[in-house]
């Protein structure tokens, strides 16, 4: 992965000395790039102390569940988070950034994307397709439309994402819905999976120094 420039004024360079700590600091997008390309099944970031950013021009989902709980990071220390799945969905566009802050260095963040470029405007392009998709959020945000069997304080316990339960607290109440359309989507995910086949053209990574720039219509600009 070579560092380059991106919009948005973040600095990027060809410095030797950067390879050594980002491998070791971002092993999990490089493991994903690599069972990706060969067609592994199962792919899973592990909880992070700093999180990853998450973003889509269109999430397209159906057989969703979700429920509020907790979620320690590596550090020891816990937050709240939404436990979210959906048995199957549909990216306009993919844009994983893992930022982190190296000594000697600064903030360096590694870029994954794929699909057709996340910039705000949803094409015809062929769509990142994932299976039995997990994600723990601390944020999402987006315009949601195309909600249909929606079922708000549902309990927990019997929440189910396709034809797999997701158990959340017993007591506690949830969301289920059958089918979901989000725009401009952004989530802050302290962990991410996907149990099922998963699809993503024009896989690409990179490496680029600070946090990969933001452009006017709120997407890094290292996504597109």
């Amino acid at each position: 992965m070579t560092p380059e420039r991106t919009p948005g004024g973040a600095q990027f360079g060809t410095r030797r000395r950067v390879a050594v700590p980002l491998v070791a600091g971002f092993a999990a997008l490089a493991s994903l790039v690599g069972m990706a390309r060969q067609e592994v099944l199962a792919v899973s970031f592990p909880t992070a102390t700093s999180q990853y950013r998450i973003y889509s021009d269109q999430l397209n989902g159906s057989s969703i569940a979700g429920y509020a709980g907790s979620q320690e990071a590596s550090d020891g220390s816990t937050t709240g988070a939404m436990h979210l799945a959906l048995g199957s969905a549909q990216l306009k566009g993919l844009c994983i950034i893992a930022s982190q802050d190296l000594a000697g260095l600064g903030k360096v963040s590694v870029v994954l994307t794929a699909g057709e470029p996340v910039d705000g405007r949803p094409t015809s392009a062929a769509p990142v397709d994932l299976d039995g998709l997990q994600v723990t959020a601390t944020s999402i945000t987006g315009d949601g439309s195309g909600f249909s069997q929606l079922d708000l304080g549902r309990a927990a316990e019997t929440l189910q994402a396709g034809d797999q339960p997701w158990k959340g607290t017993p007591g506690t109440g949830g969301i289920q819905a059958s089918t979901l359309t989000l725009t401009s989507k952004q989530i802050q995910a302290a962990g991410l999976r996907v149990d099922g086949a998963l699809s993503l053209p024009g896989l690409r990574a990179k490496t680029v120094f600070g946090d990969a720039g933001v452009t006017d219509n709120g997407t890094p600009g290292a996504c597109s």
